[in-house]
């Protein structure tokens, strides 16, 4: 192909935005002739992304940090010259806390992969029963499952570990990070490497134990299980700092706020771009980075197939409620990073962050920050109660669960209806369901957290990968170190970032 090419990217969340980063470090890079846009509706970039500092506390009110063990946002954001912002958590005295049996109990030594790998802390954790222990430790004798067919997160871990485990381990810490129902989200689809090492070595110790050795072989710590340093990375001056550092990184695309697209229609071979308040804009390839519903409305007359399927992606509502204390008035606070409840525990909230605790610069000197959890798809009313009533209902639980008597002198609540996309049993036939139609309309993708990814680290990853299969339709070769649409999907060895 020859002449100028455009490009119009639909959504400015973390996975639209990483597209035009990388359209734009090639375009300066190697001098395409490449003009691209970005449109967003909202009034700021970066979707959930989001820190905003009240009363002296800095609070991230959507996600609050990068997993480690998933590198693509911290590359990134040393590339675009923000090492020095990036803030590790503090390390803590004890591991992730589970609520269960009416109190906080640590999740034992030695954990992997939801796995027991260590004999004596295993045996010696109150947080699983001798009962269920036994059933745990039987793991290694279950007969594989090796027909790919897809089921629940709580399917899975019943069938490997036991109903105990499910309930108290797999649950909170594999569901806990999507607000969804272990019964009913895809193992296949939120943590593929569990199921794969079952596939591939008949269980999940045998699996680790191949793991350990195969890095032990190759003198790396790439893919082992065990970690040095604490699992999370943040930024200074909060989390949005990612996005801002994007956007001022960004020259040769044009990044337009409070523009709303309306239609996408194809025209003499071109996607033409129906926004609101200005003329259409057309061009030879176009990106739908938006939540599945938004994305099905837009191509309900170009691709109704696709728009189809985009409908069945259930989401779920939920909120965070933040909480500031004047130190001296709460007590110390258990030494954790924060605590997750079992869905079956039937609590209202479902987990809770030390803030305080995790990363320092969040609450003013002599004073603390919680952020409690709440809704999520087993009990989306819960998130729709009003201000006054959610605060009260947090404040009995958090009475209830630690003892926490003091009043805040700083409350906020943030909200996310329909904001957390749910990856249920199938989701992957409808991801490749998506991708068949796709081909139907040349020059024409999707991509964001509704399918292979909701973390900002998946965000980045998919947008780098958005990019190269652009450049590649456009004619343009594609760098060696693009990274292949899938990536993204599967949890990566040893992590479990369900963690507060």
């Amino acid at each position: 192909m020859s002449g100028v090419k455009r490009v119009a990217i639909i959504g400015g969340g973390i996975a639209g935005l990483a597209t035009a980063y990388y359209l734009d470090r090639r375009i300066r890079e190697r001098g395409l002739p490449l003009v691209c846009r970005l449109f967003e509706a909202a009034p700021a970039l970066g979707g959930v992304i989001r820190s905003e500092r009240i009363d002296g506390f800095l609070l991230d009110t959507g996600p609050d940090s990068l997993f480690r063990g998933k590198p693509a946002a911290a590359h990134l954001a040393r590339e675009i010259g923000l090492g020095d912002e990036l803030l590790d958590a503090s390390p803590q005295k004890l591991p992730t806390l589970i609520w269960s049996r009416g109190k906080l109990r640590p999740l034992p030594a030695g954990l992997e992969l939801i796995a027991p790998t260590r004999v004596i802390p295993f045996l010696m954790s109150g947080l699983i029963s001798m009962p269920g222990k036994i059933r745990m430790a039987m793991e290694p004798f279950i007969p594989a499952k090796r027909d790919g067919e897809d089921e629940s997160v709580s399917q899975f871990a019943r069938r490997r570990l036991g109903d105990e485990a499910a309930r108290k381990i797999a649950g909170p810490l594999l569901a806990g990070i999507h607000a969804g129902d272990p019964e009913r989200l895809s193992i296949w689809s939120t943590f593929s490497r569990l199921p794969e090492l079952e596939r591939r070595h008949g269980s999940l110790l045998a699996g680790i134990r191949a793991m350990r050795a195969k890095a032990a072989a190759s003198g790396s710590t790439h893919g082992r299980p065990a970690r040095s340093g604490p699992p999370f990375t943040s930024f200074r001056s909060g989390i949005r700092t990612i996005v801002d550092g994007m956007v001022g990184a960004i020259k040769d695309v044009v990044l337009e706020t409070g523009c709303e697209v309306r239609s996408i229609e194809r025209a003499g071979g071109r996607y033409r771009i129906d926004r609101g308040g200005g003329d259409p804009w057309e061009a030879d390839a176009c990106l739908v980075a938006v939540s599945a519903p938004r994305a099905s409305s837009l191509l309900k007359s170009l691709a109704p197939e696709i728009a189809s399927i985009l409908e069945t992606i259930r989401y779920a509502s939920s909120a965070t409620v933040f909480l500031g204390y004047r130190a001296g008035s709460t007590g110390p606070l258990p030494g954790a990073t924060g605590f997750l409840i079992p869905f079956s525990e039937k609590r209202r909230i479902f987990g809770c962050t030390f803030v305080s605790n995790k990363f320092e610069g969040r609450a003013p000197e002599g004073h603390i920050l919680i952020r409690a959890f709440v809704g999520g798809a087993t009990d989306e009313g819960l998130a729709e109660l009003p201000d006054g009533a959610m605060l009260e209902m947090v404040r009995q639980e958090l009475r209830d669960l630690i003892g926490l008597q003091a009043e805040p002198v700083m409350t906020h609540i943030a909200r996310w209806p329909k904001g957390n996309p749910q990856y249920e049993i199938g989701h992957g036939k409808r991801v490749e369901a998506i991708d068949r139609a796709l081909a139907a309309h040349p020059g024409l993708f999707v991509t964001g957290s509704a399918f292979r990814g909701v973390g900002i680290p998946d965000g980045v990853t998919l947008g780098k990968a958005a990019a190269a299969e652009i450049l590649s339709f456009l004619g343009w070769s594609v760098a060696a170190d693009a990274v292949p649409a899938g990536a993204g999907t599967n949890g990566p060895a040893g992590s479990l970032p369900g963690a507060p």
